[in-house]
């Protein structure tokens, strides 16, 4: 028997999905998000890919789901970005999917756990880790198993205290650090002052909307003004950092999400703030690492997470 497992990434623009055999992605699939009927969509979607790929659904042994929002203990999940507000996804995916292993985790949990099983090799017991993208995510894997608290199954949100006083957030709430630190206010910033920024790339001028993705020449070329909004906007992010640091003293900390494709440009920035707002000790035994899966982090995570934790 050709045993399938398929990892779904569920976004609020696109839904990604990959059958996995043997620990290796043998497909991948990148669609459109609908407006409604989602987890109906996913079925159908992934029957036609079955079909496609010449494998019978009998050989599909799990169903593992993220999404970007909160998911609670009793499976049912919040997400606006998903238009799901205490949405029975759990039980619906199982009507849906009929006898099939089902796993639904937020997205950065999963990101998390992923990084731990493929990006560290299990062989850090204590990680944290930060998505950070349109907002923040964050997960944690103590004493070798990913932490999803004991009572809602919200732990990890970055959200409230009061890291910044800027923005408030879309959650309500203020203090919030992916109001600042977020790659969406981020973006608006650039865009706002894109005719300011001396952008030595002419052609960035002529773009509408200016992404993160699109300033790699200008990092290359040490645009100052650039490298001050990051340093600025990321301030609030390296507070919730410290707090963490101190709090658990992890072994790895991992920055992942869209952001983090800058690469050694976005670590440097987050090591000198994190230098001067963490004690001595804690600073000599940092370690703090770039995922290594990117854009499949999700996806190989929630996958392994039911295969390790729910399979049996």
């Amino acid at each position: 028997m050709n045993e399938i497992r398929v990892g779904v990434d569920i976004g609020g623009t696109h839904i990604k999905y990959a059958f996995i055999k043997e620990n290796e992605i043998i497909y991948k699939n990148k669609l459109d998000t609908p407006k409604k009927d989602i987890i109906e969509f996913i079925f159908e979607q992934i029957n036609i890919s079955l079909e496609k790929e010449n494998i019978n659904y009998d050989d599909v042994l799990s169903i593992s789901l993220t999404i970007p929002g909160i998911i609670f203990k009793t499976g049912n999940a919040t997400s606006v970005n998903l238009g799901w507000d205490n949405y029975p996804a759990l039980q619906e995916a199982k009507e849906i999917f009929k006898n099939k292993k089902i796993a639904i985790l937020n997205d950065a949990k999963a990101a998390v756990y992923g990084e731990y099983v493929h990006g560290l090799k299990m062989k850090k017991p204590n990680v944290l880790m930060y998505t950070i993208g349109t907002g923040i995510g964050s997960g944690t894997i103590i004493n070798k198993q990913l932490y999803l608290g004991n009572n809602t199954g919200m732990v990890g949100e970055v959200h409230g205290g009061s890291f910044q006083n800027k923005k408030d957030c879309k959650c309500g709430q203020g203090g919030c650090v992916e109001a600042v630190s977020g790659a969406q206010n981020i973006e608006r910033i650039l865009n706002e002052r894109k005719n300011e920024l001396r952008l030595k790339d002419s052609e960035l001028l002529k773009k509408e909307k200016v992404s993160i993705k699109d300033l790699k020449n200008e990092i290359l070329s040490d645009n100052q003004q650039i490298y001050d909004i990051f340093y600025e906007n990321l301030l609030p992010l390296t507070d919730h950092m410290a707090t963490m640091i101190h709090m658990f003293d992890f072994d790895v900390i991992v920055i992942g999400g869209g952001v983090s494709k800058l690469g050694d440009y976005i670590l440097k920035i987050i090591e000198k703030q994190i230098k001067s707002k963490i004690l001595k000790p804690y600073w000599e035994a940092l370690d703090l690492r770039l995922a290594k899966l990117q854009n499949d982090a999700g996806i190989i995570g929630v996958v392994e997470y039911l295969k390790n934790n729910l399979e049996g």
